[in-house]
């Protein structure tokens, strides 16, 4: 998925489109890359990724790439879109730290090793990678890749880190590939 292309979220009806709304207007990511409605007019590129939620009519679009019957829970929704962001894009593999990270194939590979990604290892070093020459902070990678809130306290990410550190650093007490920044987490 190119960084610039949208994806439609469908809302079934006025309560989903309004709690939709207030949800991706806290997440600067989803804010960004999210174009919200209730019908399908909106949707001019037919192979956008869209995802519909509730009752609508999507006989016009063909399959959406994701459809959530109501109630839903918002984690649910938030793991699925980045689900969403990051499988219907990246087919090629990305070049890191003499490592191919194929990101279909939850691997990275290095000669004839290959280490083997857990889902969220892999959501990490996506955001990461996307983030560029950027630190992430904590609150960001949380928010992305398991949908938390700020303000939650918990060490999923810092457990993820040292495990993922311990899979892929040649040295992981001084890692040269995923690096602690004041703000948060970079790529080195």
């Amino acid at each position: 998925m190119d960084k610039d292309e949208k994806i439609y979220i469908l809302a079934g009806n006025e309560q989903i489109y309004k709690a939709l709304g207030q949800g991706i207007e806290q997440s600067a990511s989803a804010k960004e890359r999210c174009v919200l409605a209730r019908d399908v007019s909106v949707v001019h590129d037919p192979d956008a990724p869209v995802i519909v939620i509730g009752d609508v009519d999507t006989n016009t679009i063909g399959n959406p790439v994701l459809a959530l019957k109501t109630p839903f829970k918002w984690g649910v929704f938030l793991d699925r879109l980045c689900n969403v962001q990051t499988e219907t894009g990246r087919a090629d593999p990305i070049e890191m730290h003499g490592y191919i990270f194929n990101v279909q194939e939850y691997s990275l590979k290095k000669g004839s090793k290959i280490i083997r990604l857990t889902e969220k290892e892999r959501d990490i070093l996506l955001t990461l990678f996307n983030a560029a020459d950027r630190s992430v902070s904590r609150e960001a990678l949380l928010q992305t890749v398991w949908g938390y809130v700020e303000g939650l306290e918990t060490h999923t990410l810092e457990t993820h880190i040292y495990r993922l550190r311990q899979k892929i650093e040649t040295d992981p007490s001084e890692p040269k590939i995923v690096l602690t920044t004041e703000d948060g987490y970079t790529l080195g």
